[in-house]
């Protein structure tokens, strides 16, 4: 199929967008992020590379400043798991997401995905949200398949194509399992630390 005319990319890493505004010049690419910094670097990577087709918008993925069926293909890389809070955050960015979506378009997202669901907490400042008391705060979850075809499938009104996985990391609350993975990661470290694993396996 044609790459689209019209494409929308929400929060992911910047170059993503740049990118393909610079490989596509015929198609209009609109850049969104809560954080204005963000926006910031990808105007002047607009300017820097003349890319007139390149809109670059600070806005809240929950509320898009966008008409109905606005765009042909909507990218979002790593973004959907850490809008807070904890369970039902992301529902209305999925919402938005399917609102903006023109008939016969595609939604492409990359979130992180485990058996089991099971969110991250930290303390401090993740992207737009503070704690000034030291308590946790959220920052991302984990999806299992439950989760994803609920809260992203079935709240932006759209039918699931795809599902697939790529290893970035091998993620476990059990420490036993994630040194085996580590271990078992490359022919290196299998031979560096294959040896001591029976007593690493119990740090």
């Amino acid at each position: 199929r044609p790459f689209p005319d019209a494409l929308l990319d929400i929060s992911s890493p910047k170059l993503l967008p740049v990118t393909i505004a610079y490989a596509r010049p015929e198609t209009r690419v609109d850049s969104i992020d809560i954080l204005e910094g963000e926006v910031l670097w990808v105007r002047k990577a607009m300017s820097h590379l003349s890319l007139p087709n390149l809109t670059a918008t600070v806005a809240d993925a929950r509320t898009l400043p966008f008409d109905d069926e606005s765009f042909d293909l909507v990218t979002s890389v790593s973004v959907f798991e850490h809008i807070a809070p904890e369970k039902g955050g992301e529902a209305p960015a999925a919402r938005e997401l399917g609102r903006v979506l023109a008939p016969g378009g595609i939604a492409l997202l990359t979130v992180p995905f485990s058996q089991t669901y099971f969110a991250e907490y930290r303390a401090g400042t993740v992207y737009e949200r503070a704690s000034t008391d030291g308590q946790p705060i959220f920052y991302q979850r984990f999806y299992d398949m439950d989760l994803l075809k609920r809260n992203l499938v079935a709240a932006s009104g759209l039918r699931l194509v795809s599902v697939d996985f790529i290893e970035e990391r091998f993620f476990s609350r059990n420490p036993r399992k994630r040194l085996a993975s580590y271990i078992g990661g490359t022919g290196r470290q299998r031979l560096t630390f294959g040896l001591l694993y029976p007593l690493l396996a119990r740090v």
